[in-house]
């Protein structure tokens, strides 16, 4: 199974997608990273992130897309996730 993860910067993220690969060789990863601290430039803020988001995934093609991250600050919106289910994956965690 295809799965994008989208993950923080953050020291814990890895175990998320590695246990995701433990499950079945065959499964596959393509990890999106963003900055969910807001005061931090050179990244993409807000919608920004959302339309990066979509361009990577529908590149991509993911049967299935994980969402590890933060529970404020800069992040993707309900909405984006919304499209991404929509659109692209069946599954949106």
């Amino acid at each position: 199974m295809k799965a994008l993860f989208i993950i923080t910067r953050t020291n814990e993220m890895h175990k998320h997608f590695e246990s995701f690969l433990c499950l079945d060789p065959a499964n596959e990863v393509k990890i999106y990273t963003y900055n969910h601290i807001k005061e931090q430039t050179g990244w993409p803020q807000g919608r920004a992130i959302d339309d990066e988001l979509y361009k990577v995934a529908k590149a991509y093609a993911p049967e299935m897309i994980v969402y590890v991250g933060a529970c404020n600050g800069n992040m993707p919106t309900a909405e984006g996730f919304g499209r991404l289910r929509l659109e692209i994956a069946p599954t949106v965690h």
